[in-house]
């Protein structure tokens, strides 16, 4: 194998690295505002809960 193609070889494998690397990450900051979500959610529930019970107490 000539340095040329050694060089090819490893500049394709370095390459399916970074892609894979980058794909899992998207992948974990999809998964982080899924749950960003789910707490944000949450939080405006108990919020409107909190606002009702103080109309009701005045």
């Amino acid at each position: 194998m000539s340095c040329k193609e050694k060089c090819q070889l490893h500049n394709k494998i370095s390459a399916q690295n970074f892609h894979m690397q980058r794909k899992e990450y998207v992948s974990t900051l999809e998964l982080d505002i899924v749950e960003w979500d789910h707490l944000l959610q949450s939080f405006r529930d108990e919020l409107g809960s909190t606002q009702l019970e103080n109309t009701a107490l005045c």
